[in-house]
C-alpha cells in the first residue's frame, strides 16, 4: 500500500486561494450586487429624510397660512375696520347715517 502524502499546514490556504481564484467572477458580481445593496439603502434613506423635512415644512406653512388667514379675517371685520379709520392719517368718523351710492351715467 502507498503511503499518503501529508499536507504542510499551510497548503490549505493554497487550496482556498485557488479555489477562489477559479471563482472569482462569481464572487466578483456579489462584490458589485453587494455595492449596489448599500447604495439603495443609503438613497432609500437620503429620501424618507428629505421627505421627513418637507412634512415639517409644509406643516409650518401650514400654521402661518392658518394664522395669516385668521389675522386677515379679524382685520376685514367692520368694527375693527372703523377703528383703524379713525386713526391718523386719516381721522374718518362714522356719522351713523346711511351709506349712499353715487353713480354716473355715461351716454
Amino acid at each position: 500500500m502507498a503511503k499518503k502524502k501529508k499536507t504542510p499546514p499551510f497548503a490549505i490556504g493554497d487550496k482556498v486561494a485557488s479555489a477562489t481564484l477559479k471563482n472569482l467572477p462569481f464572487v466578483l458580481f456579489l462584490g458589485v450586487l453587494f455595492l449596489l445593496y448599500l447604495g439603495s439603502i443609503n438613497s432609500a434613506q437620503r429620501r424618507i429624510l428629505h421627505i421627513q423635512e418637507l412634512r415639517k415644512e409644509v406643516e409650518a406653512l401650514r400654521r402661518e397660512y392658518n394664522a395669516l388667514e385668521s389675522e386677515i379675517s379679524y382685520n376685514s371685520k367692520f368694527s375693527n375696520i372703523k377703528g383703524e379709520a379713525g386713526k391718523p392719517p386719516l381721522n374718518l368718523r362714522c356719522r351713523g347715517e346711511r351709506v349712499y351710492r353715487i353713480t354716473l351715467n355715461d351716454q
